[in-house]
């Protein structure tokens, strides 16, 4: 599989692939990523005009002013661009993107983290990924937080754990049930083989819970190691997250077969 160089966006912390023009969760502009998409425009222009050099005799006065207003256009197109990126530089480096300063910021980290911390330190795991989740959708940053991958892991398998116990009760047997037993299940199987996302205490924390989790997912689902192997990849060139679509897509087939 083709390796492709990844970066890390400096607005939501998230992965990707550095030839893309933004961060794919957030928009954050790449500019390097722009850069290389706007000369790749550029080079798109210059064909055109070398195209033009085989024009037959009798129509080249029509085509050349017709080109001529579409090379118009571009270049005032390319300007416009040019000013955009120019503006979109400046406002990032000269600006605060954030919805507070980094005065507040500091200050919330200062009352708000030791909190999350004595959860922490106190096994409250899941009371602090709860809390977690929901400062995702606040103003205040979270992803400077130790133990935040740790939660979104933990939160995970609670959330596998609980769609077990809903199907194998009966309770709930429905696709989405399913879906939300493998979505979970394969995500953490993706997440738990990138080890430098948990430190030692935390691996130690979640490794009997994680046990649970891969004897449910190769019991349950008796996959052959090349469906393994293909959701992984899929789950690799989404930058390390399984999509909701590509579990339901498997849980549909899989149905058919032991339904």
């Amino acid at each position: 599989m083709e390796n492709t160089k990844k970066i890390i966006c400096s607005g939501c912390g998230a992965e990707y692939d550095a030839t893309l023009p933004k961060c794919p969760y957030c928009d954050i502009i790449n500019y390097s990523g722009a850069e290389a998409e706007y000369l790749n425009k550029l080079d798109d222009v210059r064909e055109d005009m070398e195209e033009l050099a085989y024009v037959p005799q009798e129509s080249v006065k029509a085509e050349l002013k017709k080109q001529g207003r579409l090379v118009r256009k571009i270049i005032i197109i390319i300007i416009i661009i040019l000013i955009a990126l120019f503006g979109l530089y400046y406002f990032r480096y000269h600006f605060n993107w954030s919805q507070v300063s980094e005065k507040e910021q500091f200050l919330w980290q200062s009352e708000n983290f030791p909190k999350f911390d004595a959860l922490y330190e106190a096994g409250e795991y899941q009371q602090l990924a709860n809390i977690l989740q929901e400062e995702l959708q606040g103003k205040y940053s979270i992803w400077s937080y130790e133990h935040r991958d740790f939660a979104f892991v933990y939160d995970n398998i609670s959330d596998a754990k609980e769609a077990k116990r809903r199907i194998d009760s009966g309770e709930d047997t429905s696709v989405d049930m399913y879906t939300t037993l493998l979505y979970n299940q394969m995500d953490l199987l993706v997440q738990w083989g990138r080890e430098e996302e948990l430190d030692e205490e935390e691996r130690s924390i979640i490794e009997p819970l994680m046990e649970e989790v891969v004897e449910d997912f190769h019991t349950r689902w008796q996959m052959s190691d090349e469906d393994y192997q293909e959701l992984i990849e899929i789950a690799e060139e989404n930058y390390h997250v399984f999509p909701y679509n590509e579990a339901k897509k498997y849980v549909k087939k899989w149905l058919k077969k032991n339904k």
